[in-house]
C-alpha cells in the first residue's frame, strides 16, 4: 500500500440509502402488508401477514383473548396471502365484532324458558296428584306415590339438563 502526500478528492459520491428517520407508526393494509411509517415521510413494507384457513373452523380449540388452536378435528391449516384463495382481505384499524348470532341465541333462550315453564306446570300437576294419592287406601297410594315420584324425577331431569346446557353456553359468550 502506498500513500502519496497529495490531496485526496473522490471523483463522485452518490447515496443509495434512506435518510435517518424515526419510526412513527405501523399500519396494515388490505393485502396484509405491514408498513412501517417514518417521520421523514417514507413508508417501507416490512412484512406480509398470512391469513390462515382450515377445512373445519368449528373444530378449532377456543383459547383466551379470541385466539384459536388447530386440532385434529379442524384439520391442517393453510396459509394464504390476504385476498387470495378462500380467504378475505385484511381490514386495518377495525375491531372484530362478536361472532354470536344474537337472534338465534335469543330464540334458543325463549325455547328453553318455555320448556322450563311447561315442565313446571307438569310438576305442579304431579304435586296435586300426590295430594290426591294420600287420600287413597294405603295399598293403592303406595303404588301411585311411587309412580308419581318416578314421573316427577323424569320431568325434573328433562327440564334441568337443557337449562344447564343453555346456561353454560350463555356463560361462554359473557
Amino acid at each position: 500500500m502506498t500513500q502519496l502526500s497529495s490531496t485526496f478528492a473522490p471523483v463522485s459520491v452518490s447515496k443509495d440509502g434512506s435518510p435517518v428517520a424515526t419510526l412513527t407508526s405501523v399500519e396494515v393494509d388490505e393485502l396484509g402488508h405491514l408498513n412501517a411509517i417514518y417521520d421523514q415521510g417514507f413508508t417501507r413494507t416490512i412484512y406480509q401477514l398470512p391469513v390462515v384457513d382450515v377445512p373445519n373452523p368449528n373444530g378449532l380449540i377456543s383459547l383466551s383473548n379470541q385466539t384459536y388452536q388447530v386440532s385434529p378435528a379442524s384439520g391442517p391449516f393453510y396459509l394464504w396471502d390476504a385476498g387470495d384463495g378462500p380467504t378475505g382481505a385484511v381490514v386495518g384499524f377495525s375491531r372484530e365484532e362478536s361472532a354470536t348470532d344474537v337472534a338465534a341465541e335469543l330464540t334458543q333462550m325463549i325455547q328453553t324458558q318455555r320448556a322450563y315453564s311447561s315442565n313446571a306446570k307438569v310438576i305442579q300437576t304431579v304435586e296435586l296428584s300426590l295430594a290426591v294419592a294420600t287420600d287413597l287406601p294405603v295399598e293403592i297410594s303406595d303404588w301411585v306415590l311411587l309412580m308419581l315420584l318416578l314421573m316427577l324425577f323424569m320431568v325434573c331431569r328433562a327440564t334441568i339438563a337443557p337449562l344447564l346446557v343453555r346456561i353454560e353456553d350463555i356463560g361462554r359468550f359473557l
